[in-house]
């Protein structure tokens, strides 16, 4: 079986109905309009933002690389699902913990806690807290969400609301290198957010954002996924989440003209076939700074 089981959530007419006002479908799977992300945003890519969250905790033994200490105020920025955040609020019940993300909580399902507060808000429109709010605000794949040209000033928003001594965190991954499959559908994902001005290579630089933006004492690790079931159990998750969001982007290349449905499969096969094999990994770069 799978080490990745989607689940269903009912939701309500109502939540349902405004959800389809602000997306638009493609092959199947549903878009949010407006913004840059290049992913979908419906019930299938919420669970799978979950399952993606459970393989990185397995993979980084925990939720964060940063010295906090003992915060008493904690940010996720783009938080998801929430699952981040609902974790980071068990393990720190003395702390106040905040998401920010576009999508509302009761579409993901996520429960709160007494100390677990979601803001529904746009992070590109900056955020919606005063200065030196939080003890450490956390980012983590957003790589498929923000243009190059936004990311210093990002990074200058997070360190904004950071108390002074307080830590950034930013984790994002990048794309896999692999053989022909894999590269062509690479390629495809290149020339998608090319036209919403997002480079996927800025994975890489995450520390440099942090810099720039005025962040202490950065610090950079890079995390290599192994893929494959040959592998392991988090093998098996990588190959299972790789998969998932190559497949995420089908509908759109294809209503795009980016490619065919026929060579789709083609290409879909050949890189199911590369992450099978055990012998790729996958780059995730981690960095922090204090302000």
């Amino acid at each position: 079986m799978s080490w990745l089981t989607f689940w269903r959530r009912p939701r309500a007419s109502g939540e349902a109905q405004a959800r389809s006002a602000r997306t638009r479908l493609f092959g199947g799977r549903r878009f949010t309009r407006g913004v840059p992300y290049i992913l979908p945003s419906d019930g299938e890519e919420i669970n799978r933002l979950d399952f993606q969250h459970y393989m990185l905790r397995y993979a980084l033994k925990g939720n964060f690389a940063a010295p906090v200490g003992q915060p008493l105020a904690i940010l996720d920025v783009a938080c998801g699902t929430g699952r981040w955040c609902a974790e980071m609020a068990a393990l720190y019940p003395q702390a106040n913990v905040v998401g920010l993300d576009m999508t509302p909580l009761t579409e993901t399902g996520t429960a709160r806690s007494d100390n677990f507060s979601f803001v529904q808000g746009n992070m590109l429109e900056g955020l919606p807290f005063a200065d030196n709010s939080f003890d450490f605000v956390h980012q983590r794949l957003v790589i498929a969400a923000l243009p190059t040209d936004r990311w210093v000033r990002q990074v200058q928003e997070l360190l904004r609301v950071t108390r002074p001594g307080g830590w950034v965190e930013l984790v994002e991954g990048s794309m896999m290198p692999g053989g022909p499959g894999l590269q062509a559908l690479n390629e495809l994902g290149v020339r998608m957010s090319q036209k919403r001005g997002i480079s996927l290579d800025d994975a890489s630089r995450v520390d440099e954002f942090l810099r720039a933006a005025g962040a202490r004492q950065v610090e950079r690790r890079i995390v290599q996924l192994p893929v494959g079931k040959k592998t392991g159990r988090l093998g098996a998750m990588a190959e299972t989440d790789y998969l998932a969001i190559i497949s995420g982007m089908r509908g759109y290349l294809i209503a795009q003209g980016l490619i065919t449905e026929e060579r789709h499969n083609e290409v879909f096969a050949q890189a199911r076939a590369e992450l099978a094999s055990g012998k790729l990994t996958w780059p995730f770069y981690i960095a922090y700074g204090q302000k």
